[in-house]
């Protein structure tokens, strides 16, 4: 909840043209964001006061070169807040494989990648085939003005 918390504080408070002017309302951020990269740098570490730390980025190099270095199976932390209700509400508890499974998921990811990926691979060509059928299906479906009719799904089913 810590890294929720923080980010809604920040936001609340941003947005509120009391003590900010509205920094974040209604497009006026780019002032204040190119400011505030200019004073801190292209890379500023926020540490959070509840919670993980923020990390923003003001260039897409810096973006790429996080996504890049991440490696096959990247982790991303969700909120807080998501995680604690699967783990106290039993309906949501098998709601998400990494929150609150990861070593099960981390052993089945494992033991079904290899096979998954034989399958793909095999079965691209007829899937890569009923998809341009299908589109082709659509296109002569349409009329001049590129609409659909009503019964367009009967027609889909059915064929021409």
């Amino acid at each position: 909840m810590g890294t929720e918390l923080t980010v809604t504080v920040v936001q609340y408070l941003l947005s509120t043209k009391k003590f900010f002017r509205g920094i974040l309302s209604r497009g006026g951020n780019a002032p204040f964001f190119k400011k505030f990269f200019g004073v801190y740098g292209p890379v500023v570490r926020l540490h959070g006061a509840f919670g993980s730390d923020l990390v923003l980025l003001s260039r897409p190099e810096h973006a790429s070169a996080v996504f890049q270095t991440e490696g096959p199976y990247p982790i991303r932390s969700c909120l807080d807040s998501v995680g604690q209700s699967r783990l106290q509400c039993k309906n949501y508890k098998q709601a998400g494989p990494f929150l609150t499974h990861w070593p099960e998921w981390e052993k089945l990811r494992k033991s079904v990648e290899a096979p998954l990926q034989s399958i793909v691979s095999e079965q691209q060509a007829s899937i890569d085939k009923t998809n341009s059928d299908f589109v082709q299906r659509i296109i002569s479906i349409k009329n001049i003005q590129e609409e659909m009719s009503a019964n367009s799904q009967t027609e889909i089913l059915n064929g021409p």
